[in-house]
């Protein structure tokens, strides 16, 4: 298992140096959403897929591990990590997402998967976190028009 926090945290790639640094104070609960949980301050990386804190917190926090991932640090080779479903709360909405079980001591990290759950964007010029006024289906509508289409003997392209 990676031992080296650092390789969590940000770097100057050029990435980062893009979308700046946005920190925002999140809340992760176990999935029953009783107990204290884990807050702390999360650096948003809309280049990050999952979320990621301190396993130690996470556990303390009643999260539970559920399978285990292959992940690429910022700055390192494929490395085996545990993951887990958590809720997660910040600016007064809540999601449940997945999150991955980092090394103590690394820096949380809010992915992208969250804060599409939670209907919130980051405004790449402000490099502030806004709430979207809807979220669209449109996507879904398309996919559900193709299905319908394809089920029958006759599948148009």
């Amino acid at each position: 298992m990676l031992q080296d926090p650092r390789l969590f945290a940000p770097s100057c790639s050029r990435r980062i140096i893009q979308w700046g640094l946005t920190h925002v104070t999140t809340t992760v609960r176990r999935l029953a959403g009783r107990g204290k949980g884990f807050a702390a301050d999360f650096l948003v990386d809309a280049g990050a897929v999952d979320s990621l804190a301190p396993a130690k917190a996470l556990r303390k926090a009643g999260i539970k591990p559920e399978g285990k991932n292959i992940y690429e640090p910022v700055d390192g080779g494929p490395v085996e990590l545990e993951y887990g479903f958590a809720r997660i709360s910040l600016m007064g909405e809540e999601t449940v997402s997945p999150i991955i079980f980092g090394p103590d001591g690394s820096e949380p990290i809010l992915g992208v998967l969250a804060l599409e759950g939670l209907g919130i964007s980051v405004d790449p010029k402000t490099r502030s976190l806004k709430r979207e006024r809807a979220r669209s289906l449109k996507q879904a509508q398309v996919s559900l028009d193709e299905l319908s289409i394809c089920s029958t003997s006759t599948c148009r392209s």
